[in-house]
């Protein structure tokens, strides 16, 4: 049973961080290096949409 929770744990403190290290790289970096030439507010969405297409699956 121990090694079930540990395991089980573990599992969910790398998917959490996984989830984490996804999140800040779309605010930070997917806009200006995919959607560069778009302007504000569409790179914005287009950001927003493929971090909600990530975090859907």
């Amino acid at each position: 049973m121990r090694r079930i929770l540990a395991s089980s744990f573990l599992g969910s403190a790398i998917e959490f961080y996984d989830f984490l290290l996804y999140a800040s790289a779309s605010a930070l970096v997917f806009a200006h290096a995919f959607f560069a030439s778009l302007d504000a507010v569409c790179s914005r969405s287009r950001r927003r949409s493929s971090f909600s297409a990530r975090s859907s699956r």
